[in-house]
């Protein structure tokens, strides 16, 4: 029987940190950067962390201003849309009209 290193609780089952080689019980074997509720504070994992960040830096994802459009670019859009509604119409129109007169419907 051993006890945790964080919360001191006496157990049979306890796990060695592969990083420290401390014995943990099974809620803070993880090591972790943070100190929090679960695993464990190790510095030498959080030493091998920063070494790989080191190594290997994470790319930076490149970021585009947003341009909102101003307010005649969408009085613009709202026109086209607009105007191609109705020559859509119209056409559908002489389409049933040009169909009619050839007694086609």
């Amino acid at each position: 029987m051993g006890r945790c290193k964080k919360c001191s609780i006496e157990t049979e089952a306890l796990y060695r940190c592969p990083y420290c080689g401390e014995e943990f019980c099974s809620k803070h074997i993880t090591p972790t950067i943070d100190e929090f509720s679960y695993g464990h504070r190790c510095m030498q994992y959080i030493n091998k962390m920063e070494a790989v960040s080191r190594e290997r830096p994470i790319p930076k994802i490149p970021r585009f201003p947003s341009r909102e459009p101003k307010g005649e670019e969408i009085d613009k859009e709202i026109k086209d849309l607009f105007k191609y509604s109705v020559l859509l119409i119209v056409m559908i129109l002489i389409v049933m009209i040009a169909l009619r007169v050839l007694r086609v419907v």
